[in-house]
């Protein structure tokens, strides 16, 4: 296991390839893994909590996504992170409504 912000580089990356192979259980664990013992690495860690995002919207979990990212607005001040979780926050309500809604009949 590697230490440091190397370490929590790697966590994170294994965590990403783990996304791209839609194998998201495996992805939540490494990101939770990520969380837990790169705590003080920030922008890692803040890259993670994107992916968990990112994981749970994969996963049409719309309650866990919508949690997390405002988890994420409420805790975090980095700029650029802000931003990406409030877009995220978007194409979460984009998903909830759900394919193409059609406007009600008048």
């Amino acid at each position: 296991q590697f230490g440091g912000a190397r370490g929590a580089e790697a966590q994170f990356l294994l965590a990403r390839m783990a996304f791209e192979r839609k194998a998201y259980a495996e992805t939540e664990d490494l990101v939770f893994a990520l969380i837990d013992g790169f705590s003080s690495y920030e922008a890692w860690k803040n890259k993670g909590f994107l992916l968990l995002v990112r994981t749970y919207l994969a996963q049409e979990d719309y309650f866990q996504a919508r949690a997390t990212a405002e988890s994420i607005l409420k805790y975090v001040t980095d700029a650029a992170v802000l931003e990406e979780a409030r877009a995220l926050l978007v194409e979460i309500e984009t998903a909830e409504r759900g394919p193409n809604p059609t406007p009600e009949a008048e």
